[in-house]
């Protein structure tokens, strides 16, 4: 992500690093490109995390996805992009992605949209030949400033601001029930602050409703608000569809690399490089059947390997 955007690019633990070291064979193959390790579960890749790359090959970049163990794509960029000209598909026709996932036997469950979207006949097409089951939106536009070229977050300064997102959240779910897909709400740190002294998020699912907006949870960005993964997946269990799967790590400093509009972006990593405890996270995501997990780094200069070695270090968890 970078600071400077226009607002139509914009909207749209058990087992640590030497556990994975200690699996046979793991980091060495994740090294070239896949895992040993077998999970029970099928695990995705937010494809922003690989957005430069999938930019320039879309279909060697999804090739190599498959042939690393990935089972799920993410797409992103539904009605314009951060920082990714060209997205979702990046010139590739729906057709062809559709090819490329049934050759590569690779499924798209989701993904994600920004708040302006208009363009419902292109929703319907990518959605049914792709079998789409969730649209996400993955920031409420409402959330943003811009001036001048540049964006900034925009906290809400009355819960009625906060009641009035949800609203509008309610008829985008409302609307996508009835074009015959899911709706969900991706978080970041930010909707955890409070307003009026209310989380702004829990005004969010309190006056949204359960059955038209379900909850896509980042998980590094729970972290880094400064609460337990495990104990948000609880508080919202039944409610939550999917999760970025975003070690976080808050004794890294922060970082003033420009693409990096929030901070803690910095401190942000792949399952098994911070401090989150995916042993219980994947726990509860088994026994509570949460089916879509996306490994996701935000910023990286690594992404593919980065990807690999958080595939690798959730299905050493088994």
């Amino acid at each position: 992500m970078t600071s400077s955007l226009t607002r139509r690019h914009f909207l749209k633990a058990g087992l640590g690093v030497a556990g994975v070291l200690a699996a046979p064979g793991l980091m060495a193959n994740a090294m070239t490109g896949g895992c040993n390790a077998a999970s029970s579960r099928p695990y995705g890749v937010q494809m922003y995390m690989l957005r430069d790359m999938f930019a320039k090959d879309p279909a060697g970049t999804i090739k190599k996805l498959a042939a690393a163990g990935f089972k799920q794509l993410e797409m992103f960029g539904v009605g314009g992009s951060v920082n990714a000209e060209g997205a979702p598909l990046f010139g590739l026709s729906i057709d062809d992605m559709a090819d490329l996932m049934a050759e590569y036997k690779l499924t798209v469950p989701s993904v994600h949209i920004n708040s302006d979207l208009e363009d419902i006949e292109y929703i319907k097409e990518l959605g049914s030949k792709l079998n789409i089951d969730y649209f996400i939106e993955p920031m409420a536009g409402e959330f943003l400033n811009f001036k001048d070229g540049k964006v900034n977050l925009n906290t809400p300064s009355s819960v009625d601001e906060v009641k009035a997102i949800a609203a509008r959240l309610n008829k985008r779910g409302q609307t996508m029930k009835e074009l015959g897909f899911k709706f969900a709400y991706h978080n970041h740190n930010f909707e955890f602050d409070k307003v009026d002294g209310q989380v702004i998020f829990d005004i969010m699912m309190e006056n949204t409703d359960p059955e038209l907006v379900k909850i896509e949870l980042d998980l590094g960005w729970v972290a880094a608000a400064g609460h337990d993964p495990v104990a948000m997946l609880n508080k919202y269990k039944g409610r939550v569809i999917g999760c970025h799967m975003k070690d976080y790590d808050g004794s890294v400093p922060l970082s003033d690399d420009p693409r990096m509009i929030i901070p803690e972006m910095s401190r942000i990593s792949t399952p098994g490089d911070g401090k989150s405890d995916f042993a219980a996270i994947v726990k509860h995501l088994n026994e509570n059947d949460v089916k879509y997990r996306y490994v996701e780094v935000d910023v990286t200069d690594t992404p593919f390997e980065d990807a690999v070695r958080g595939l690798c270090h959730l299905s050493a968890l088994g």
